[in-house]
Parts: C-alpha cells; structure tokens; sequence
C-alpha cells in the first residue's frame, strides 16, 4: 500500500503506511530484511519531499541501525550525510561520508562519498582540506565521470584560498601549477589586484605583463593594461603612465574604462607640468563625457591648468562656469576666492578688490575665515595702491571678528595700526594696539604692541592729554 500512496503522491499515507510495515514486521523472520530497509528507506523519501528533514534523517537512521546489512544502508548513509550537508552541518555530513567509506570501500557510494567530502570542505570555507580531497579523489578515480569536476574542484579550492587570503603568492602558484585552468586568468589578474592594492606596483606590473602576454585576446588583458598605467603612476614614472595610458585609449577607446583612462591621463600631463596638453585631454573628456564627475572635474582643472599658463582670463571663464554649473558642489564655495586671488596675481587691482569685497559681503556672521580673509585682502590692496583711508576702512572690518586671535584679523590690526602711525594720528594708533595686546595672538605680537603703545604716549604725551572744558566767563 505504501508504494501505491507514494505513486499517487499521498504522502501523509504513504509514509504512514511505510512505518506500519517496518513496526508491524520488526520481529518477522519470515519477511526479507531488505523490504523492512525498502519500507524504512521510502519513508524517509517521502518525508525529504516533504521537507520534513529531520523526520527524514529519522528513517534513514533507523534503517543504518537496524539492518545495517540490508541493500539500502549506503544508499541511507549517503541521504544522511548529504541531507546534514545541505543543512550546513559539516561535520555530521563529514562524518557520515566517512563512515561510507570505511564501511563500503568498494560500492560506487563511496565514490560519491569520496567526492562529497571535498565538496563539504570546500563550501565550509577548509581550503586546505578541500584541496588534499579533491586530490585524493582525482587520484583514486582518475576514470571516475566527476574526475573532471574533481580537478575544477581542486583548482576552484586553490584559487578560493589565494583569493580569500588576499595572497598573490598562492595565485601564481596555481596559475604555474594549473596553466591550462579556466581560472588561470582569473588568478594572475587578482594576483595583479592585490599586488596593485598593497602598493607593490613592479609585481603588479610583471604579472599584468604576464597574463597580457599569456591571455592577449581575453577581457581581462585590457583591465590589465588599465593597471599597468595606474601602476606606472604609482611608481611616479609618469611619461610610462602617459604613454600606456594613450595606447589604452587608442586600442580600446569604446572602453567602460575609457572615460577614467582620458581623465587619468590628463591629470598626469598635469602632474608632469605639460598643462597645454592637459587641457586638451581635460576639454576631450568633458565633450565625450558630459554629466560625469569626469566632466566636472575636468573643468576645474583645466582652469587650474590655465592659471599655470598664465591664461588668467581663460581660467576666470573656466572657473565662472564651474560654479555656475556645479552650485551644489564644495569646491565651488572656493572658487570666488580663486577668481579674487587670479586678478590680484595679474595686479588687476579694481576687479580683485570688487571679487574680495563680495565674498566678504556674502558670508554672514564674525566667525568666518572667508570673510575674514576677503577684507583683510581688500584692505591689503588699497595699501598697495597707497591709498590709506580706503586700506583703513577696510581693516576696520576686522575689529569684531571672532575669534580674536584671528589670523587675518591680527595682520589687518598690525597693518592698520602701522597706518595709523604714518599718518601721525596716535590715538587710533595706540587704540588699535590696544586690540592687538588683547588679542590672544602670539606672544611677540602681543607684547610688541603693549610695547608701542608706551612708546607712543611716551612720545607724544600732548596727543593724549584730556582737553579741559571751555570755561563759562559770561555775566548774566
């Protein structure tokens, strides 16, 4: 009845049906141990498609137990173990596997049994051991229909171990070993990875020369002549870098990589000083790559590039368009102040006092470095042009600035009061030194400027005498 429940997929019967034969008939001599086995055997398939697994193990326990002798005790052993397996429980899987081995060395079970054991060990994260079996395993079955998955096994372990222990050492060793693996390439460029990562680039180089040179028409190769480049510029052979760079991009210019190639290139032409053929590249990737962070980019160095050149109007243009483009961006909080400090460099005094005085007016607040700097810059220039009152109008900005000890505010107190000074008026000279003793700042400038003030009004005490009241001689 249990066969004809099983058929019809009547499993709660079937595997009801299959126990009561195996209970009823336990003490039956006259009844083949093999068909107690049989009944115990289904039983436990039925509860596997079930998915009830331990009902299942149960079964097949049972049976390995009771008719250890009978036809279906491997069989039993296996759906034991490989259940255990599935289950993640590795060392129950293990151990049954074994057991096969040990009891029935010479049925095709053990065979699996055999291979099985590498698999466990391979999927519990044991390279070592998954490697020693599936070697144990090609060598014992080198006729065997898995003996071909057994040497993948075996070269899946060996790259897994190189790989998860981030070791290039291992790697190679497979790739020598098994030069013929389908993971051949993939072990010599991880190999060429790690070495990359860990900053070792002239390793990295000879194994991305190697896997180029030994796997040309893979994809692999064109990453790996991405790496070379990258590679040179880590070793700060910057023309290599360059020139690797442009053979990638001749060779693969439709490349997903293509973009950072272009970019990368073009900031090594900068870092190599060659600022008119950075720019080339820089304005090439920000027409064939517009909307990317490569664009962007690109468009801030190539206004850097110009300042380099002393293309002043051409990095203004580049820098205007940048922070009109990119608002939102960080750097674009700078560029004002890159725009204000180009025209002070061509001494365009006018239009660096207009840019410095709306970066100061647009920063609210008396703790901003931006502000801080940006008037103390005005006034810097009207001291240059030699027009004092506006130098001093300017500084005066700085007085509330916080903290005290403010960097720009302190060089626009020194400067104001050295002002104060050639014009002879010594009460605002002395007044401001008395900001700077006050300041927190270094202790020179603090104690020269406690230093000057005695001076000064030792100097010219009449400047600080207290004028007395006009007197009321009237009569009434």
């Amino acid at each position: 009845m249990g066969h004809t429940y099983f058929s019809e997929k009547n499993y709660t019967k079937g595997a009801a049906k299959y126990g009561e034969f195996a209970l009823n008939h336990e003490k039956d001599k006259d009844i083949d141990p093999n068909q107690m086995a049989e009944a115990l055997y289904q039983q436990g398939e039925i509860y596997y498609i079930q998915e009830y697994y331990m009902d299942a193990i149960k079964s097949w326990q049972v049976l390995v137990g009771k008719y250890p002798k009978a036809k279906r005790a491997p069989d039993a052993l296996y759906k034991i173990s490989d259940t255990y397996f599935k289950a993640q429980k590795y060392d129950e899987a293990i151990s049954g596997f074994e057991m096969i081995i040990k009891k029935w060395p010479d049925l095709p079970v053990a065979e699996d049994a055999m291979f099985e054991i590498a698999q466990v060990y391979y999927n519990s994260d044991k390279e070592d051991k998954a490697i020693a079996a599936f070697k144990q395993f090609t060598e014992k079955y080198p006729n065997s229909p898995k003996a071909k998955n057994g040497i993948e096994g075996l070269q899946t372990a060996y790259f897994k171990k190189g790989e998860k222990n981030q070791d290039p050492e291992t790697l190679l060793a497979f790739v020598d070993k098994y030069p013929n693996s389908n993971l051949a390439v993939d072990a010599l460029y991880k190999a060429g990875e790690i070495y990359f990562q860990s900053q070792k680039f002239q390793k990295a180089i000879d194994v991305f020369n190697r896997l180029s040179s030994e796997h040309p028409n893979d994809t692999l190769a064109t990453n790996a002549s991405y790496y070379l480049a990258a590679c040179y510029e880590g070793l700060q052979k910057t023309d290599d870098a360059i020139e690797a760079y442009k053979t990638f991009l001749k060779n693969f210019p439709k490349h997903e990589l293509a973009s950072d190639v272009m970019f990368r290139l073009a900031t090594a032409l900068y870092n190599a000083k060659r600022y008119t053929d950075a720019i080339f590249y820089y304005e090439k990737t920000i027409e064939k790559y517009p909307g990317t962070d490569y664009a962007k980019n690109s468009l801030f160095n190539a206004a850097l590039c110009y300042s380099e050149l002393n293309k002043m109007d051409e990095a203004i243009t580049d820098y205007k368009a940048y922070a009109q483009k990119y608002k939102d961006d960080p750097k674009s909080k700078d560029i004002p102040g890159q725009i204000a400090s180009t025209y002070l460099t061509q001494k365009r005094y006018k239009e660096a006092i207009d840019a410095y005085t709306e970066i100061a007016k647009s920063t609210t607040g008396t703790a901003d470095d931006a502000k801080a700097e940006a008037w103390y810059r005005v006034g810097d220039i009207y001291k240059t042009m030699e027009q004092t009152d506006a130098a001093i109008t300017a500084f005066r900005n700085l007085i509330d600035v916080k903290p005290a000890n403010n960097q720009f505010r302190v060089s626009a107190l020194i400067a104001m009061a050295q002002l104060y000074e050639d014009k002879q008026d010594w009460k605002n000279a002395v007044a401001i030194y008395q900001y700077i003793a006050s300041s927190g700042a270094q202790k020179d400038y603090t104690d020269g400027a406690t230093s000057r003030i005695s001076d000064i009004k030792a100097a010219y005490p009449d400047a600080f005498k207290e004028k007395a009241p006009a007197s009321n001689t009237g009569q009434k």
